[in-house]
């Protein structure tokens, strides 16, 4: 049944990202894949972003029933902790 629920919203957090040891602006990307595939594309918001280092810019690059994928702005040695929630609700909107 949980399954059958994750088809619809997911929500994770605590996930680190963006390591690098470069002193140029670069962009660094990431991906997260659904514990359940998901029954449509999602709305990917995040949320309690902390950021270590130079780091701007976090986003949703894309997202799919299989996961998405994101990306920010590293300069120098970069670090970002996030919680994310997916939404694949059904729109009852006419």
């Amino acid at each position: 049944e949980l399954q059958l629920c994750q088809r619809y919203y997911q929500t994770a957090g605590a996930k680190n990202g963006f390591y690098t040891g470069s002193n140029q602006n670069q962009t660094i990307p990431g991906w997260i894949a659904w514990k359940t595939s998901m029954r449509a594309s999602p709305t990917v918001t995040f949320s309690g972003i902390v950021y270590n280092g130079t780091i701007s810019g976090l986003a949703v690059d894309t997202a799919n029933s299989e996961g998405f994928d994101y990306g920010a702005t590293c300069s120098g040695v970069c670090a970002v902790n996030f919680t994310y929630a997916s939404s694949a609700e059904l729109n009852t909107q006419n």
